[in-house]
């Protein structure tokens, strides 16, 4: 509803592309106004249908830390996933009234098709990007706790032996980031749900929150004797 030029959104528009502005009060004066100030603002186009209607801002409001490579990847990752989102919203919305308007069952079925669709890839969507995190996690972190651990070991046998203590801590503590690294990989994505399949790896999530907890639990399942299909 602002003229094109009024602000940082109507250059993400024409540009189609994500801009990085530093200090934008320096080309638009009304920003001027924010407090507290502007450091950088990194905004990015909104697409709805693959049309750029809109602009996701992320803003920084001192400068202890630049927006990087990452934050675009990161931010240009969620952008998308929003739109997704959006644009199955509003298509669900779209097969409800089709729906509401002709009660004939071949329609109904075609739209309850289409809807199923859209939800299936939205959850592709959010299990792929979880299955990459929980990846990154395990590699990257264990790669840096195995070094260290080297490092530390190598430490140990030098002629420095009275920080043996210190070095015995430190190696408790990486002994317990490296635990901590490998159970959030696991929470993020259960490798057990592509090796074994949801029914066990159910069984087995709750055995180890039994043990965890020192609570008594159980899991039964009935009519699940086949391994489920990986959409489902």
């Amino acid at each position: 509803g602002t003229p094109r030029d009024f602000g940082p959104c109507g250059t993400v528009l024409d540009r189609d592309a994500a801009v990085l502005f530093s200090h934008p009060e320096r080309h638009f004066s009304y920003l001027d106004t924010v407090t507290p100030g502007i450091e950088e603002a990194l905004l990015l186009p909104f697409h709805v249908g693959g049309k750029a209607v809109g602009t996701i801002w992320v803003i920084a409001h001192d400068a202890s830390r630049r927006f990087d490579l990452e934050d675009l990847r990161v931010m240009t990752a969620l952008g998308a996933f929003a739109s997704a989102a959006y644009y199955t919203l509003t298509a669900m919305d779209a097969i409800a009234a089709r729906v509401a308007s002709d009660r004939a069952l071949a329609d109904r079925v075609a739209h309850d098709r289409e809807r199923d669709a859209w939800l299936r890839s939205l959850i592709t969507a959010q299990e792929d990007e979880r299955r990459r995190v929980a990846r990154e996690l395990h590699d990257e972190m264990g790669q840096h706790v195995t070094s260290l651990m080297l490092g530390l070991q190598l430490l140990r046998t030098g002629s420095v032996p009275h920080y043996g203590a210190s070095i015995a801590n430190l190696e408790s503590i990486v002994t317990a980031l490296d635990a901590s690294a490998r159970r959030l990989a696991r929470d993020l994505r259960p490798a057990a749900l592509d090796d074994i399949g949801l029914i066990p790896a159910l069984a087995n999530h709750v055995d180890e929150w039994s043990q965890q907890t020192g609570i008594a639990a159980d899991f039964s399942s009935r009519h699940c004797d086949s391994r489920l299909s990986p959409p489902i």
